[in-house]
């Protein structure tokens, strides 16, 4: 009788800890995701293209790249190796791009960590080769989205948009009275004036207003 009680409770000792053994699994399959998919959700579609991934794979260049492109951006140095695994200081920099922020001569994991976008490590090290996944760039844009109110305007080429220059003295017709060297239309008129004024000289001539040297040029 002892053993036959023996052997149940070991039995049920065996099913606990089969099902404890369970338990992390069942856990890790109903982990919440939103941290990282609701910001992913958020940015893609404020730009209109599926480019941030809700994903803990390390983040690569080719990734950066096209969130680049798709806020307006060139590609930079992240167009030129895609295959490349961004790190930490890739990608804040890769972010201070997006919105335009004033990094200067310093680093821009520096500036982050600076104005407490990013934490450093326990020993106070920022850690700038470490690893950086997606679903961490994504969070972090995120974050710098709601902090300034959106992304910057990406910069215009100088001159660009302007309308092309007139040519100086170009749409002037022929004939404009206000162009040097046109032809006014006016020459009757001209006449008209000489022979008035001729007839003027002569009267002034007559009452002995003109000295005697001008009076043969009228």
């Amino acid at each position: 009788m002892k053993t036959k009680r023996t052997g149940k409770f070991l039995a049920l000792l065996l099913a606990l800890v089969l099902v404890v053994g369970l338990v992390p699994t069942a856990v890790a399959a109903e982990e919440d995701t939103s941290w990282m998919s609701e910001p992913v959700d958020r940015l893609n579609e404020i730009l209109g293209s599926d480019v941030f991934v809700a994903s803990t794979a390390p983040i690569t260049y080719g990734e950066i790249a096209a969130v680049l492109r798709a806020a307006g951006y060139d590609g930079g140095k992240f167009a030129q190796n895609t295959a490349a695994t961004a790190t930490r200081a890739d990608g804040c920099e890769a972010i201070a791009v997006l919105f335009q922020l004033p990094v200067g001569d310093g680093s821009a994991i520096q500036y982050f960590f600076d104005h407490k976008y990013i934490n450093g490590t326990a020993e106070g090290e920022l850690n700038e080769s470490g690893a950086l996944s997606a679903a961490e760039f994504a969070v972090l844009t995120d974050r710098l989205y709601s902090e300034l109110g959106g992304f910057a305007t990406p910069p215009t080429t100088p001159g660009e948009g302007e309308g092309e220059s007139t040519t100086p003295g170009e749409g002037e017709s022929e004939g404009d009275p206000t162009t040097p060297g046109g032809e006014s239309g006016s020459s009757d008129f001209d006449g008209l004036a000489s022979e008035w004024a001729k007839e003027e000289l002569k009267k002034a001539d007559s009452l002995g207003l003109i000295p005697d040297c001008l009076v043969d040029r009228i």
